[in-house]
């Protein structure tokens, strides 16, 4: 998955013209730390003779980099506020099923660097989100109804919500409180 972040985030550089320069840092800062998190876990496979390319992974975030490919408010809600913020959620629920593993604290603390640094890439994503909504006159709340039109099945995750990483990075309580709702109404379907 850090593989294709790298990719991610170098699009967004790349693919959206005419904005501050602290967009683009923020965006080239980020595929550095996904860089960097590539080869930790790289490194860490190599303890077990694994490499990059002989697992399959989903190509879920090249699919969402096409489908958002000529927008910038649905770039920044779909990519950093849905999916990296449900990497906030799958890393928060490995990290404690790992928590009492203590043959696995090298992968404990990738995990953690990993999540730590994910959240300031969800920050990035919701500021250049809002940023987008107030030049384009829309209101921020419009997120849930933007990543549910790309994505209908979306929010129906099972993990519970990393709630504190979520907030750190820009999402309200009322947000995630309509999150929440969301998984709990269609569970009831």
């Amino acid at each position: 998955m850090e593989y294709s972040a790298i990719d991610i985030a170098l699009d967004a550089a790349y693919r959206f013209r005419g904005l501050p320069k602290q967009y683009y840092d923020d965006w080239l800062e980020v595929a550095e730390d996904e860089i960097r998190h590539f080869k930790m876990i790289e490194k860490y496979m190599q303890n077990f003779g694994v490499k990059y390319g002989d697992m399959q992974v989903h190509n879920g975030l090249f699919v969402a980099l096409k489908m958002t490919e000529n927008s910038l408010l649905e770039r920044m809600a779909v990519l950093p506020r849905y999916m990296e913020a449900n990497g906030l959620d799958a890393n928060a629920f490995m990290l404690k099923k790992l928590e009492n593993d203590h043959t696995k604290a090298d992968l404990k603390e990738i995990l953690q660097v990993i999540l730590d640094e994910e959240i300031s890439h969800v920050s990035k994503g919701d500021r250049w989100f809002k940023f987008e909504c107030e030049r384009r006159n829309i209101d921020p709340s419009e997120y849930i109804a933007i990543v549910q039109r790309i994505y209908p099945n979306s929010f129906l995750q099972t993990r519970e919500l990393n709630e504190e990483a979520r907030l750190k990075s820009g999402f309200s309580a009322l947000e995630i409180e309509c999150i929440k709702q969301i998984a709990k109404n269609r569970a009831y379907k």
